[in-house]
């Protein structure tokens, strides 16, 4: 299955990549536009994998319904947006 069919098709969605060129940012705006609004992204990857300033948007429009991140994007920082997210 693509990733965009895996996407729509999801409750979960657990990343579980290492990080190359090919997965930076691997989950972003389009992507998680793609996603159900009741599905749930977990990032246990590299915080790379997924642009946080996207996810922080999607997750505020209520595109997904939320998230689990034991990584970030740029370490030990976390993104302003995601703070005090409810869902995060």
């Amino acid at each position: 299955m693509d990733l965009p069919a895996l996407l729509a098709e999801s409750d979960v969605v657990s990343l579980h990549a290492s990080l190359t060129d090919e997965t930076r940012g691997l989950i972003g705006e389009k992507e998680l536009r793609r996603m159900k609004p009741t599905a749930l992204l977990v990032n246990t990857a590299r915080g790379p994998v997924v642009d946080e300033e996207a996810l922080a948007w999607a997750l505020n429009e209520h595109l997904i319904a939320g998230a689990a991140l034991d990584v970030y994007e740029k370490e030990p920082e976390i993104f302003a947006g995601l703070l005090g997210l409810e869902n995060v």
